[in-house]
């Protein structure tokens, strides 16, 4: 009878695994392998069984089940490659915090806060496990709304300094990896506020075998044979892009609780030295360029994840000036309600130096989860074309996910994520000279800024990757300052507004913006003109 199924922690079938199966009742021994679909076939009667299950690159494990109900079991393999979290993947100074690692040989652990430099905060020893015990398990099924269970935590408390730090993690068997963490204050110590996009990190980890981007209604039935040729991303070739599985009215809980391998920063990579890896553009190492660029420039902050606002852990009112970072996407109503009181009934002043933001609702359930509220995605296309592209006049509920579960974000930030110049990069050209942003910049109208970029998925400016745009929806009194020069008139759309109460709103539109803060002059002395006039 078929039993199950076998994948790894990409949801991907692993074949050849060797597999017993004893019955708990009998005693009975079954012994066999999976076949290339990851299937188990065993001729075993009903009853309890223990599964032991081993294959060479792998973490062996065990477990139990009663066969009886005809449902198929999905057990899950964990590769030995060299993973790491922490848990809680955010901690307030003082507080203290686990790593948890699962690797093949014995490691070491080091602190790093990542500033205008990285600087080792201090070493945190090695694991104190016997050789061959350092391995870890993931449970079995879908274990992405749960947790992953892992234990031996290495302990470490949070330093009293708010920033980005990186628990540095090296193994005997030559393996290197970098695992991000961010410290918030006991109580507010500047007067900027700075939030990371954590879930926006979640939303593109895949690691377990979904994310919003790879499965996001869930794990099917049984494992894929390869990722190319199974996600319907790939296979299929009418679905409008990556989000056609965007296709359902509710999504299962993404969990913060586990590695991150794509959020990641090179061990040799400097604050000037380009990304190192895709993803990174638009993650942590891409964020930290900014964090780098204000301790260059002497502007003080605090760092909180997202998530913290939504729980009430953020205290805008103590705070002059909140800058979000390049790819703010997934946002709560709560977040985006308490930062619009506070910027148009309290004289909050809010840094966008991002785009693609706040385009789509998420919930916490938890402060150790996230469901996200994509909705179907059908509904922004008509007759396989984005409605916003089509000859239907285009109504700005359609030109987000968010838009459609609360309101235009650009009622906050001024302007909105538009498709139109997506994966492009260009610089921006000066379009009002006479705004005090430009002030001792020298530039002038038409003049080209924000050339140079680290950026290195979508190499070639300041303004690029995903782009925000003025719409319809924008305040009225909106500003246009400078617009990216992308192929055919597509380029993000530097804007600025300003409330009643004294509040104001600076945005840049483009995910490239931090990536180009270090190392572009002019790029730098414009924004260094808004965090000190919005300073004041």
């Amino acid at each position: 009878m078929l039993v199950g199924y076998i994948s790894d922690e990409y949801f991907v079938a692993v074949s050849n695994v060797s597999i017993e199966a004893t019955c708990n009742s009998c005693s009975e021994l079954y012994v066999t392998h999976s076949s290339a679909s990851g299937a188990i076939e065993l001729p075993i009667a009903l009853g309890s069984y223990t599964f032991t299950l081993s294959s060479e690159g792998f973490s062996p494990k065990r477990s139990t089940y009663d066969i009886s109900t005809g449902e198929l079991i999905n057990f899950r393999l964990l590769s030995n490659k060299l993973y790491g979290y922490v848990s809680p993947r955010w901690s307030i100074s003082g507080t203290e915090a686990k790593v948890l690692v699962s690797s093949k040989s014995p490691y070491s652990l080091e602190l790093w806060h990542y500033g205008a430099k990285k600087t080792l905060v201090r070493r945190l020893g090695f694991d104190t496990h016997p050789l061959g015990a350092t391995l870890q398990t993931t449970p079995d099924g879908d274990y992405l709304s749960t947790s992953l269970n892992w234990d031996d935590p290495n302990l470490v408390t949070a330093p009293e300094k708010s920033g980005l730090y990186f628990v540095h993690i090296k193994n005997l068997s030559g393996e290197e990896i970098v695992v991000p963490w961010i410290v918030s204050p006991i109580k507010p110590k500047t007067k900027i506020a700075v939030l990371t996009s954590s879930s926006t990190w979640s939303a593109y980890n895949n690691f377990g075998g979904r994310s919003n981007y790879v499965l996001p209604t869930g794990l099917p039935s049984k494992p894929l044979l390869s990722r190319r040729l199974d996600l319907p991303r790939y296979s299929d070739l009418n679905a409008g892009a990556e989000h056609e599985t965007w296709d359902d009215s509710n999504y299962p809980n993404l969990t913060f609780e586990r590695p991150e391998p794509a959020n990641t920063v090179g061990l040799n990579e400097s604050l000037t030295h380009p990304i190192s890896t895709r993803d990174a553009n638009g993650l942590a190492s891409a964020e930290w360029r900014l964090l780098g660029w204000m301790e260059n420039q002497g502007f003080d902050y605090d760092l909180y994840p997202d998530v913290q606002l939504h729980f009430d852990e953020v205290y805008l009112a103590a705070y002059a000036v909140l800058v979000i970072n390049c790819h703010p996407e997934y946002w709560s109503k709560k977040m985006y309600e308490l930062v619009k009181n506070w910027v148009h009934n309290k004289g909050g002043r809010l840094i966008y130096l991002g785009g693609n933001g706040i385009t789509c609702e998420v919930d916490y359930p938890a402060s150790t989860c996230m469901t996200v509220k994509n909705g179907d995605y059908a509904q922004f296309f008509v007759d396989g074309k984005f409605r916003c592209f089509c000859e239907i006049p285009c109504n700005d509920q359609f030109k987000s996910r968010f838009t459609t579960t609360v309101e235009p974000e650009a009622h906050l930030l001024g302007i909105s994520y538009d498709r139109d110049g997506l994966m492009t990069a260009a610089p921006y050209k000066v379009v009002d000279e006479t705004h005090w942003i430009f002030e001792s910049t020298g530039l002038k109208n038409g003049d080209l800024f924000g050339i140079e970029s680290l950026h290195t998925r979508c190499p070639g400016g300041a303004s690029g990757h995903e782009i925000d745009k003025i719409q319809s929806s924008s305040p009225a009194n909106i500003h246009l300052l400078a617009k990216g020069t992308n192929p055919e008139n597509s380029g993000a759309e530097m804007s600025i507004y300003e409330t009643p109460s004294g509040g104001a709103v600076f945005a840049v539109g483009s995910i490239n913006y931090p990536s180009s803060l270090p190392v572009d002059k002019p790029l730098s002395e414009v924004t260094r003109n808004v965090f000190l006039r919005f300073l004041k």
